[in-house]
């Protein structure tokens, strides 16, 4: 049987040199989110977190901001059908 799945998507800029340095970081973070470069070029990822993490994973970008530019772009509430 089918069901909704509900996550936060954050839609983030960085300069693009500081992807993979992005992805690493986030990776530490077991579980937290997950992570797609969306546009490599224009440095556009994206992390896809439960509503649980929406707080850590925010404050976890505070502090990366802290280190490297980084744009929020978007945060939006996204319902997906799963199985």
């Amino acid at each position: 049987m089918a069901h909704l799945s509900e996550s936060i998507r954050f839609l983030i800029q960085i300069p693009k040199r500081e992807i993979v340095y992005l992805h690493g970081l986030l990776e530490a973070y077991e579980g937290l989110a997950v992570v797609r470069t969306i546009d490599p070029l224009q440095g556009i990822v994206e992390l896809l977190a439960s509503p649980s993490f929406a707080e850590e994973v925010e404050e976890v970008l505070k502090n990366i901001a802290l280190e490297i530019p980084l744009r929020i772009l978007e945060c939006t509430t996204t319902l997906r059908l799963g199985n």
